[in-house]
């Protein structure tokens, strides 16, 4: 269709949607930005684009589109949504906390259904990555009391955040096994409880949960679950196993400055220990 008019607005949105289908999100963008170029101004193609520019982590793509689109409908909110949403993924988050804000008193005057779970994780995510906790953590738990059904997603981001900060552990601990109980095959939320038991001094048990974690993570390793495992394997003093599983995070994630930095101090450990102990004197 398309080879006998490559004007068909269509031919692409049907490709789009055959290779939605197939899970190819990227050349699937590549036929929704075409369509939207030839078809009438709509906000619909602009928030389908921006949507799957999201999704393949095309920040940049997403922002310049979000950002025309803010243009091209100037008080559609949900595309200052989805800037400061382009914006975190772009690492930009006190840029998205400070949108976020804004947002926020739009659309408490002019539409408050659009302040929901999601806004609110989202929120949440972005005042966390710019290192403004407690807020993060209000911001958080308002999503969790909103919405039941994207709960787990947010219980488990604050207990693991409260894990990481050793704050509330106890607390943070229910958070994540309340997202273990919606979600039990999670591998991301299973890291998360080995990660808090860890930080409460409960190591064998983080160990069981967290080699959990890597199986169900199998086809999609994660070099943080690594990491974990061989910072509890270090603590039970299990050496040799935690050096192998910060090499597998390092293969996965080199340009990590804390695996780095443990592998340096574990071999400069090893290179002071003396082959052989000293006899004693006669």
């Amino acid at each position: 269709m398309i080879k006998a008019d490559p004007l068909s607005i269509r031919a692409y949105d049907r490709l789009a949607e055959i290779r939605i289908k197939e899970n190819d999100f990227p050349r699937a963008l590549t036929n929704m930005r075409q369509a939207l170029v030839l078809a009438p101004p709509d906000p619909r193609r602009h928030d389908q684009v921006i949507r799957l520019s999201l999704a393949v982590g095309d920040g940049k793509g997403a922002l310049e589109s979000a950002t025309e689109a803010e243009k091209q409908f100037p008080g559609v909110l949900e595309f200052s949504i989805y800037h400061a949403l382009a914006l975190g993924q772009m690492q930009q988050h006190e840029d998205a906390m400070k949108l976020f804000d804004r947002i926020l008193v739009e659309a408490g005057q002019e539409r408050p259904t659009l302040l929901d779970a999601d806004f609110f994780f989202s929120y949440g995510v972005a005042c966390e990555q710019s290192g403004h906790y407690d807020k993060a953590a209000e911001l958080l738990q308002k999503s969790i009391a909103l919405d039941s059904r994207t709960a787990p997603r947010a219980s488990n981001y604050l207990g693991y955040m409260w894990a990481e900060r050793d704050q509330n552990l106890a607390e943070a601990e229910a958070l994540i096994l309340a997202a273990l109980k919606a979600e039990p095959e999670n591998g991301a939320y299973l890291d998360s409880l080995g990660w808090v038991l860890h930080k409460q001094g409960r190591h064998e048990e983080a160990l069981t949960e967290l080699l959990r974690a890597t199986a169900l993570l199998a086809d999609e390793p994660d070099p943080v679950v690594f990491e974990h495992v061989g910072d509890v394997y270090d603590k039970l003093g299990k050496s040799s196993d935690a050096i192998l599983y910060w090499q597998k995070a390092l293969q996965l994630d080199p340009q990590s400055e804390s695996l780095t930095a443990k592998l340096d101090a574990r071999a400069s450990r090893v290179a002071k220990t003396p082959l052989h102990p000293a006899k004693p004197k006669e």
